[in-house]
């Protein structure tokens, strides 16, 4: 009996402890979170600066409008994940009522050949190959296993095995999830284009395993281009699509699927690269605060810009 007040006394300190624990979890958590925004909004001025797009756009309207598609962006990439794991057929469709897809024809002449489509991190680029297999396509994705598993929690073979189980049970397309540092990318690559599916690449920021970075010219800089989307052209020999998708003032998506690059079997690794990132830079060009990846463009430089025959 006489030891039932220290044990209280002994719990009551425990939970504090916790509680204590807990708050300064939150407060770190809360700083961290205050601390991204400020970096952001940081890169996103000297990203302006730098290349002279202040005459184009009031900078508080852009660092308003990034920071509004960058919460967006996160949401969206919860919905599609609720929609796979619940089967949730119902938000899956009222997310595809949103799109606005222009070029679905261009796609279509590929049907049972396959076709390489390159996107970048401009908009709401996750859901282009969901929404694509919401729409009956067959689409391969090529992404680091590492950036996917920081973001979902889970590994690429039970996202894998849930988006495959969401294929059987409703009338649409699949998708599967190929991990960029794997080494067998390049085999699974092959197969996808030999089955006829559209296998989509980010290149300014997912690397195949075995592609050398290279410098590029980017805005007024140079930044670490990669070779492995010339590599996977050499490899399938596929049409390589440049594919878009931006958000609308409505809170609508349009995406957009155009011809072809103009690519060549003769055309140079370096080339090739060229030609996609100039792609790239016209595109953060016209919607600069859609461009999710401006928060790290200070982490992409080689080089800083040249100062030669500046005073």
């Amino acid at each position: 009996m006489r030891n039932i007040p220290l044990r209280v006394f002994s719990l009551f300190r425990n939970s504090c402890l916790k509680c204590v624990v807990s708050l300064h979890r939150v407060v770190i958590f809360l700083g961290w979170l205050f601390k991204k925004k400020r970096v952001r909004e940081k890169a996103i001025l000297d990203f302006i600066s730098e290349n002279e797009l202040s005459d184009q756009y009031d900078t508080k309207t852009l660092l308003d409008k990034n920071n509004s598609y960058y919460r967006n962006f996160q949401s969206l990439n919860i919905c599609l994940l609720l929609t796979a794991v619940f089967k949730d057929t119902l938000l899956a469709q009222s997310i595809l009522d949103c799109l606005n897809p222009v070029g679905l024809d261009i796609i279509d002449r590929y049907a049972g050949k396959g076709v390489i489509g390159v996107s970048f991190h401009i908009g709401p680029f996750t859901i282009i190959p969901m929404m694509l297999m919401l729409m009956g396509y067959r689409v391969t994705v090529l992404v680091s296993s590492d950036a996917v598993g920081n973001e979902s929690g889970m590994n690429l073979g039970r996202i894998n095995k849930m988006m495959d189980n969401y294929s059987k049970n409703h009338d649409c397309g699949e998708i599967t999830f190929i991990d960029a540092l794997s080494i067998l990318s390049l085999v699974q690559i092959k197969k996808a284009i030999n089955r006829g599916e559209i296998l989509i690449i980010y290149p300014d920021v997912v690397r195949e395993l075995s592609a050398n970075p290279i410098p590029v010219k980017f805005f007024n800089t140079e930044i670490s281009g990669h070779l492995g989307l010339a590599k996977v052209f050499r490899l399938t020999g596929a049409d390589v699509l440049p594919m878009s998708i931006r958000w609308q003032d409505d809170k609508s998506m349009n995406l957009d699927i155009r011809e072809p690059y103009e690519i060549n079997p003769d055309d140079s690794d370096a080339e090739i690269t060229e030609k996609i990132y100039g792609s790239f830079e016209k595109q953060v060009r016209i919607h600069p605060e859609q461009w999710i990846r401006v928060i790290n463009y200070h982490k992409l430089k080689i080089q800083p810009p040249s100062t030669e025959g500046k005073v």
